[in-house]
C-alpha cells in the first residue's frame, strides 16, 4: 500500500511539473513575439 501511495504521489507530481513546464514555455513564446 505505502509502495503504491508513493507511485501515485510520484506520477502527481511528475503530472503538476510537467504542467509548469507548458506553461513556461507557452510564456517564452508570448515573450519571443512581443
Amino acid at each position: 500500500m505505502n509502495d503504491f501511495d508513493e507511485n501515485c504521489l510520484k506520477r502527481t507530481i511528475s503530472l503538476k511539473v510537467l504542467k509548469m513546464n507548458d506553461f513556461g514555455c507557452i510564456v517564452l513564446k508570448m515573450n519571443d513575439f512581443g
